[in-house]
């Protein structure tokens, strides 16, 4: 088993990564990746981010916004979330396997009450520690996920907070909120370190002996970091939708197509101002 340990904390350039392995001819062997990000949002390839958090209070707070490979709901991370990501031959697929040694860790430090909620996450008397998602192609499958181990769940709260009095309408995916906790909420003193190497022997046991590798480089991962962090990857790939704010002169209702405003109205009558405008430069 390879372990690729990242040295960055850039959530775009670990996503390039990931992408990197997973876009791999082959996988000749499974492959475990270990990194943490700084202040983030992720959501799901096919969510809107406007409908998980309030965009314009996250960019103003400097938290980073980014769009996952894999499908699924909105995670907030930070330096005490450690996030895992593993590579399989797509041949090998078995959410069971990972989702089996992630419960197998939280037990062996302490952690109380463990067990699966939604057959995707990890939990602790019924409060999520750990989620999962998904993507696949025909070579390679990656389940990834984060736990949640000295995470600032009231920094969390406050960033996947939605703005009073708006309302987002399209075809998108929501996310299903429910209670979170984390390894110090339970007085469990284990960090991201402790954890890291934790994970790297239960994965041992289950997909052979690990060996360290240099976590991948070069033009492809450039190019993919890229991707990640630009605003057409970020706002422009969610579907067409509407949005619909209170505000102190009336009602705003904006049509968006890929992040630009296309048409505005305040109480039924046009606003110009906003169109053609990025939404995010405006809410």
């Amino acid at each position: 088993m390879q372990v690729i340990e990242s040295s960055s904390t850039d959530a775009a350039r670990n996503a390039a990564i990931e992408e990197s392995v997973f876009r791999r001819p082959e996988i000749s062997e499974p492959v475990l990746m270990l990194y943490r990000n700084s202040e983030t949002v992720l959501f799901g390839r096919n969510q809107n981010p406007w409908a998980e958090c309030d965009v314009a209070h996250c960019l103003e707070e400097g938290v980073v916004l980014l769009r996952r490979l894999s499908g699924g709901g909105t995670v907030y991370q930070d330096a005490g979330n450690l996030n895992y990501s593993f590579f399989l031959p797509r041949a090998e697929h078995d959410p069971s396997r990972v989702l089996s040694l992630l419960q197998e860790v939280l037990r062996g430090i302490g952690v109380p009450e463990v067990g699966l909620q939604d057959g995707t996450s990890v939990c602790s008397g019924g409060r999520k520690l750990s989620g999962t998602a998904f993507a696949l192609n025909g070579r390679v499958a990656m389940l990834h996920g984060c736990i949640l181990a000295e995470t600032d769940l009231g920094r969390l709260h406050v960033m996947l907070s939605r703005q009073p009095g708006k309302t987002v309408v399209g075809s998108f995916v929501k996310s299903n909120r429910v209670p979170v906790t984390s390894l110090k909420e339970l007085g469990v003193r284990v960090g991201c370190d402790e954890l890291a190497e934790r994970l790297i022997s239960a994965a041992e046991k289950e997909f052979g002996v690990a060996h360290h590798v240099v976590e991948p480089q070069g033009d492809d991962v450039e190019a993919l970091r890229e991707k990640y962090a630009s605003v057409a990857w970020t706002f422009g790939r969610s579907s067409d939708f509407e949005i619909h704010q209170l505000t102190g002169g009336g009602l705003l209702c904006l049509r968006v197509s890929q992040g630009i405003v296309t048409s505005a109205q305040l109480d039924g009558c046009d606003v110009k101002e906003f169109v053609d405008m990025p939404l995010h430069e405006i809410m």
